[in-house]
Protein backbone atom coordinates (compact mmCIF):
# COMPACT_ATOMS: atom_id res chain seq x y z
CA UNK A 1 0.00 0.00 0.00
CA UNK A 2 1.29 3.45 -0.92
CA UNK A 3 0.65 6.49 1.28
CA UNK A 4 1.39 10.02 0.11
CA UNK A 5 2.14 12.29 3.09
CA UNK A 6 1.72 16.02 2.52
CA UNK A 7 2.73 18.55 5.17
CA UNK A 8 4.55 21.85 4.92
CA UNK A 9 6.59 20.96 8.02
CA UNK A 10 9.59 18.75 7.27
CA UNK A 11 9.74 17.44 10.84
CA UNK A 12 6.17 16.13 10.66
CA UNK A 13 6.73 14.61 7.21
CA UNK A 14 9.82 12.86 8.55
CA UNK A 15 8.14 11.42 11.65
CA UNK A 16 5.09 10.24 9.70
CA UNK A 17 7.30 8.76 6.97
CA UNK A 18 9.40 6.80 9.49
CA UNK A 19 6.35 5.48 11.33
CA UNK A 20 4.54 4.38 8.18
CA UNK A 21 7.62 2.92 6.50
CA UNK A 22 8.47 0.90 9.62
CA UNK A 23 4.92 -0.49 9.48
CA UNK A 24 5.51 -1.73 5.92
CA UNK A 25 3.91 1.04 3.84
CA UNK A 26 5.48 2.56 0.75
CA UNK A 27 5.64 6.26 1.61
CA UNK A 28 5.92 9.28 -0.65
CA UNK A 29 6.25 12.77 0.81
CA UNK A 30 5.56 16.28 -0.42
CA UNK A 31 5.74 19.73 1.16
CA UNK A 32 2.82 21.20 -0.78
CA UNK A 33 -0.36 20.09 -2.50
CA UNK A 34 1.13 20.95 -5.89
CA UNK A 35 4.24 18.87 -5.12
CA UNK A 36 1.96 16.00 -4.05
CA UNK A 37 0.22 15.96 -7.42
CA UNK A 38 3.62 15.83 -9.14
CA UNK A 39 4.88 13.06 -6.81
CA UNK A 40 1.80 10.94 -7.47
CA UNK A 41 2.08 11.44 -11.22
CA UNK A 42 5.72 10.34 -11.17
CA UNK A 43 5.16 7.24 -9.02
CA UNK A 44 4.77 4.00 -10.98
CA UNK A 45 2.09 2.56 -8.68
CA UNK A 46 -1.24 4.07 -7.62
CA UNK A 47 -1.39 6.02 -4.38
CA UNK A 48 -3.81 4.30 -2.01
CA UNK A 49 -4.04 7.00 0.66
CA UNK A 50 -3.53 10.75 0.65
CA UNK A 51 -2.54 11.77 4.19
CA UNK A 52 -2.41 15.54 4.15
CA UNK A 53 -2.24 18.42 6.56
CA UNK A 54 -5.43 20.46 6.57
CA UNK A 55 -3.82 23.90 6.89
CA UNK A 56 -0.91 24.57 4.52
CA UNK A 57 0.31 27.49 2.42
CA UNK A 58 -0.93 27.33 -1.16
CA UNK A 59 -3.35 24.45 -1.61
CA UNK A 60 -5.02 23.51 1.65
CA UNK A 61 -5.48 19.85 2.53
CA UNK A 62 -9.10 19.85 1.43
CA UNK A 63 -8.18 21.56 -1.87
CA UNK A 64 -5.40 19.03 -2.41
CA UNK A 65 -7.85 16.19 -1.73
CA UNK A 66 -10.39 17.65 -4.14
CA UNK A 67 -7.79 17.86 -6.93
CA UNK A 68 -6.64 14.31 -6.24
CA UNK A 69 -10.21 13.02 -6.39
CA UNK A 70 -10.62 14.52 -9.88
CA UNK A 71 -7.52 12.67 -11.11
CA UNK A 72 -7.79 9.61 -8.86
CA UNK A 73 -11.47 9.11 -7.92
CA UNK A 74 -10.73 6.02 -5.81
CA UNK A 75 -8.07 7.53 -3.57
CA UNK A 76 -8.72 7.42 0.15
CA UNK A 77 -8.12 10.63 2.11
CA UNK A 78 -7.11 11.27 5.71
CA UNK A 79 -6.54 14.83 6.92
CA UNK A 80 -4.33 15.74 9.86
CA UNK A 81 -4.54 18.98 11.76
CA UNK A 82 -3.55 20.70 14.96
CA UNK A 83 -6.88 22.49 14.57
CA UNK A 84 -9.12 19.46 13.99
CA UNK A 85 -11.78 20.69 16.38
CA UNK A 86 -12.18 23.72 14.12
CA UNK A 87 -12.37 21.60 10.96
CA UNK A 88 -16.18 21.78 10.96
CA UNK A 89 -17.79 20.43 7.80
CA UNK A 90 -14.50 19.10 6.42
CA UNK A 91 -14.58 16.36 9.05
CA UNK A 92 -17.88 15.14 7.63
CA UNK A 93 -16.22 14.67 4.23
CA UNK A 94 -12.88 13.21 5.36
CA UNK A 95 -11.71 12.09 8.78
CA UNK A 96 -9.26 14.34 10.60
CA UNK A 97 -6.45 13.01 12.76
CA UNK A 98 -5.59 15.43 15.57
CA UNK A 99 -1.98 16.59 15.82
CA UNK A 100 -0.06 15.76 17.86
CA UNK A 101 -0.70 12.05 17.55
CA UNK A 102 0.98 8.89 18.72
CA UNK A 103 2.36 6.20 16.42
CA UNK A 104 -0.56 3.99 17.45
CA UNK A 105 -3.13 6.69 16.63
CA UNK A 106 -1.48 7.30 13.25
CA UNK A 107 -1.42 3.62 12.31
CA UNK A 108 -4.99 3.09 13.53
CA UNK A 109 -6.27 6.01 11.44
CA UNK A 110 -4.32 4.93 8.35
CA UNK A 111 -5.54 1.34 8.68
CA UNK A 112 -9.15 2.50 9.09
CA UNK A 113 -8.90 4.68 5.98
CA UNK A 114 -7.27 1.94 3.90
CA UNK A 115 -9.82 -0.66 4.99
CA UNK A 116 -12.60 1.37 3.40
CA UNK A 117 -13.54 0.36 -0.17
CA UNK A 118 -11.87 2.60 -2.78
CA UNK A 119 -14.00 5.60 -3.71
CA UNK A 120 -15.93 5.60 -0.43
CA UNK A 121 -15.29 8.37 2.01
CA UNK A 122 -13.25 7.01 4.89
CA UNK A 123 -15.06 6.61 8.20
CA UNK A 124 -14.47 9.20 10.89
CA UNK A 125 -11.45 8.48 13.05
CA UNK A 126 -12.76 6.96 16.29
CA UNK A 127 -12.22 9.27 19.28
CA UNK A 128 -10.28 6.53 21.07
CA UNK A 129 -7.57 6.66 18.39
CA UNK A 130 -7.01 10.38 18.82
CA UNK A 131 -4.38 11.51 21.23
CA UNK A 132 -3.73 14.94 22.68
CA UNK A 133 -0.56 15.39 24.66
Amino acid sequence: MTVLVVDDRADIRGVVHRNLASAGYTVLTAATGADALIAAAGHPDPVDLLLTALNMPGLSGDDTAARFRVLHPHIRVLLMSGYALLAGPIQRIHPVLDKPFTRTALLTAVTAALNNPPGDDPPPVPPTSRCRT
